[in-house]
């Protein structure tokens, strides 16, 4: 069920810009409440488009849609602004857990017990609960940053393709405690880092280190790095998403061809397997969100633009 709040957030956002017709977007989590959003809006005299494609986040909002239809609002639910110029007006309705860590995190104390300056991360859910987990800590003798990242609106809020603010800080803190559900989120911090990362969340009894598998994400890493070298046809997957979009497209299929390289431009808005079906590619080489790399719903490596530039550099 729609929260209250996230429910009085959209009211309000309609009596506001008083639209005619209202376009819709939200994770893959929230559709279970599609037709109770479709129904308040109406009930506010508005109508309303539910679009259904899947959402990967704030660089995915479908507002070209929304002006096609000839929409002029579109809701985004679930997620928060972090900077994209739209085609239509659009609203960040950010839905935020009932879930607290406070009690866990007192009661996992010990945990952390050899670290004591503690950078505090989470996802735009729980990100209201990062004030009062800090106080506590600093009560404790504890030396606690909330770093904001590049692309984030919140500090201490971390995204899927944004671990920056704890990677910046990286070498003046002794951990990072994450605050969320899942590893998503927390694998990226591990990426960006070298220290150790814990987790704690809805899913999780107690304070959890998953520092071990920083080696496991990086010998991966490693080996795709090897299989790109020594392929020969490569795929370039490109997004048509405003947020995932590199306009420099040719220019990267020019360096790959540098390298050797036959490259094609793969060009898609929802990545997925069945749409490059009988085309014959040794590697993907991935533009688009970076995390996709780590989906494994291709057949063959898929590595991220960054990489291979990454290893370049460390080859000279």
């Amino acid at each position: 069920m729609l929260s209250k709040s996230c429910q009085k957030k959209i009211v309000q956002v309609i009596e506001k810009i008083k639209p005619k017709r209202i376009a819709v977007t939200m994770p893959e989590g929230m559709k279970m409440d599609l037709k109770e959003i479709a129904q308040l809006i109406e009930y506010n005299n508005c109508e309303v488009v539910l679009i259904v494609e899947p959402c990967f986040g704030a660089c995915d909002l479908r507002d070209w849609e929304a002006q096609l239809l000839d929409c002029d609002l579109l809701l985004h639910l679930g997620h928060s602004d972090f900077g994209l110029k739209t085609m239509v007006p659009t609203e960040y309705i950010e839905v935020f857990s009932d879930y607290s860590p406070f009690q866990q995190v007192k009661n996992n104390l010990k945990k952390l017990e050899k670290y004591k300056k503690i950078a505090l991360c989470s996802t735009v859910q729980h990100i209201l609960e990062l004030e009062k987990i800090k106080d506590f800590l600093e009560q404790n003798k504890k030396i606690v940053f909330v770093p904001k990242s590049k692309k984030a609106k919140y500090d201490g809020q971390v995204l899927g393709c944004d671990a920056s603010g704890p990677e910046t800080i990286n070498s003046n803190i002794d951990c990072v405690l994450f605050v969320g559900g899942g590893l998503f989120h927390a694998f990226q911090i591990l990426e960006k880092t070298t220290i150790p990362v814990l987790t704690i969340g809805p899913d999780k009894k107690e304070i959890t280190d998953i520092t071990g598998k920083r080696e496991l994400i990086l010998k991966r890493k490693i080996i795709k790095q090897k299989k790109f070298e020594y392929s020969k046809t490569i795929g370039l997957l490109v997004s048509f998403k405003r947020g995932q979009l590199k306009k420099n497209i040719f220019e990267i299929k020019k360096k790959l061809e540098g390298q050797g390289k036959e490259v094609y431009i793969l060009a898609m808005d929802y990545i997925s397997k069945e749409k490059i079906l009988g085309i014959d590619a040794e590697v993907l080489v991935n533009t688009a969100c970076p995390r996709i790399e780590e989906d494994n719903i291709f057949d063959v490596p898929v590595i991220n633009l960054e990489d291979i530039i990454f290893q370049q550099q460390k080859q000279k």
